[in-house]
């Protein structure tokens, strides 16, 4: 951990600096081999590490996503978009899964050579919907995907200066969007897997524990006309101000 980094008041739940390297951050990257859907443009995809400096930061080191990016299409009915930064997942956030009700995200970023096209930053969740009536579609306990829509990161990423910018996880489905899910996402042969009303009533239970990572999605992307450049970022962490 660097000297010289500071946090708010509050509980540190999370912390990356990536000041050792890209520690589990990943990035989505086109891979024939790869475990991600075969998207509309006959690409699948993988995430792979995030290119990192132990130094150069705005305090310490820093980790980098450039494009191109493989093109996420799966959630075609929420927004096409770009995974450019994908956090730890599975054991490795483990430790991580407390409770972020209300919480704070606080990223350090800068934009290097960004063309947007319109586009925007938004931080993604994915987790557990919870207890629930089985759809035909969805037996199980499937993961639901939720985007926080009211918060977007744009203007920061386009002066190639560093910028601290802090998102709030409100309980409070009315400042997300749901991602929904597509099977497969081949033109004319689209199954809605998971609605984008598919998730309503259960942001609160993901957010509370059962949360299975965390990252950023650049949306939304016209594949034909594809935003450009680098994301660097300096650190991340997550604090929570419950009582």
């Amino acid at each position: 951990m660097a000297e010289g980094r500071s946090e708010p008041a509050g509980k540190l739940i999370y912390r990356e600096t990536f000041d050792q390297g890209p520690g589990n951050w990943k990035v989505g990257k086109d891979q024939e081999d790869g475990s991600y859907n075969r998207n509309v443009l006959g690409q699948k995809g993988e995430g792979v590490p995030l290119g990192s400096s132990p130094s150069g930061g705005h305090s310490g080191g820093f980790a980098s996503s450039a494009s191109p990016w493989y093109f996420d299409s799966n959630h075609g009915e929420f927004m096409w978009f770009y995974m450019l930064l994908i956090g730890p997942a599975g054991a490795a956030w483990a430790p991580y899964r407390q409770d972020f009700r209300n919480a704070t995200v606080n990223i350090t970023l800068r934009g290097q050579g960004m063309d947007l096209k319109g586009c925007r930053l938004y931080l993604w969740m994915q987790g557990n919907r919870g207890p629930h009536i089985r759809e035909i579609y969805n037996p199980g306990d499937p993961f639901v995907n939720w985007a926080l829509t009211s918060q977007p990161i744009g203007p920061e990423l386009l002066d190639g200066q560093w910028h601290d910018v802090s998102l709030a996880l409100y309980d409070d489905e009315d400042k997300w969007s749901q991602m929904g899910l597509l099977n497969r996402g081949l033109p004319r042969k689209i199954i809605v897997e998971q609605s984008l009303t598919f998730a309503t009533g259960t942001l609160s239970y993901l957010l509370n524990a059962h949360h299975h990572n965390l990252g950023f999605l650049l949306g939304g992307v016209d594949p034909y006309d594809p935003p450009v450049g680098q994301v660097d970022v300096d650190q991340i962490s997550i604090v929570s101000y419950a009582l």
